[in-house]
C-alpha cells in the first residue's frame, strides 16, 4: 500500500514533521495558544521532508531505493560554478536586501542582541553568521528539504507527468 501511494504518504509525513514545529509557533505568535515547542522538535521539523522521504523509500523500496535516493546527492549534473552560485546566492540576496534597505533610509539589523546557541557568547559576529549560514543552507535547506522535495517527490511526479506539470504540482504542495 505504501508503494502504491508513496507520494501521498511522503507529503503527509513531510507536513506532519514540519508542521509539528511551525503550527504551534504560529498559534503562539498570534496569541491563540501558548505552546512551547521542544528544541529537538524544531530541529526534526527542519529535516521533515528528508525524514519523510527516507521513511517512505525504506518501507516501499528497501535498501536499493535508499541507495538511489542518497546516490542523487553525489551526482554532479552541472558545472561547479552553478553549485557555488546556489551556495552563495542566499547570502548575496540577504546582503543586497540589507544594503538596499540602508540606501532607502532604513537601519541595519542589530545582530549583537541575537542569541547564538553554537559556541561561546564572545564568538565574533562574522563567525556566527558563517556558521548559521552553513547550518541553514547546507543543513536544513540542502539536506533537510531537497532530499525529500527534489530527491523523492519530483522524480515520482515525473514518472507520470511532464517536467512543467510536475514542477507546478511540487511548487504548490511545497507552498502549503
Amino acid at each position: 500500500m505504501i508503494k502504491r501511494y508513496a507520494l501521498v504518504f511522503f507529503f503527509l509525513l513531510a507536513y506532519l514533521f514540519t508542521w509539528s514545529n511551525w503550527l504551534p509557533q504560529a498559534l503562539t505568535s498570534r496569541g491563540i495558544a501558548s505552546i512551547q515547542v521542544p528544541g529537538f522538535l524544531t530541529i526534526l521539523s527542519g529535516y521533515g521532508p528528508a525524514l519523510a522521504a527516507v521513511i517512505v523509500v525504506s518501507l516501499a523500496y528497501g535498501r536499493q531505493g535508499l541507495r538511489e535516493l542518497f546516490g542523487g546527492l553525489l551526482r554532479w549534473r552541472v558545472g561547479i560554478q552553478w553549485y557555488l552560485i546556489a551556495l552563495f546566492m542566499p547570502a548575496f540576496v540577504i546582503i543586497l536586501a540589507i544594503t538596499m534597505n540602508n540606501w532607502t533610509g532604513g537601519t541595519s539589523p542589530d545582530f549583537s542582541a541575537a542569541g547564538f546557541p553554537f559556541g561561546p557568547a564572545e564568538t565574533p559576529l562574522w563567525q556566527k553568521l558563517i556558521i548559521l549560514f552553513l547550518i541553514f543552507t547546507l543543513g536544513f535547506d540542502g539536506l533537510g528539504e531537497e532530499i525529500g522535495w527534489r530527491g523523492f517527490a519530483l522524480p515520482k511526479l515525473l514518472e507520470s507527468r511532464s517536467a512543467i506539470i510536475s514542477s507546478i504540482i511540487l511548487g504548490e504542495l511545497w507552498t502549503i
